[in-house]
């Protein structure tokens, strides 16, 4: 049952996102993953997310040039 939640959350989560982009015309949310979930499922959300965000990819946390690399990503556009 958790992971049910957890998928309605992330789902809730990205329509707020959905939401204050359309209000004020600026992302508010960076997305990174964790795990492989968005990229297993076929939810519409999760496609829609898939086709239209940067997805910062931490699954490799314990190589640490790909951590780096995807953490340089995050830090530029953080600052942006």
């Amino acid at each position: 049952m958790t992971n049910g939640r957890n998928r309605w959350r992330s789902h809730l989560d990205w329509l707020s996102n959905h939401e204050s982009e359309r209000m004020w015309n600026k992302p508010v949310l960076f997305h990174t993953r964790l795990d492989g979930a968005v990229m297993g499922t076929d939810q519409a959300w999760a496609a829609s997310l898939r086709r239209t965000r940067h997805i910062g990819d931490f699954l490799p946390w314990k190589d640490h040039d790909e951590y780096q690399k995807s953490f340089e990503r995050l830090l530029r556009d953080l600052k942006a």
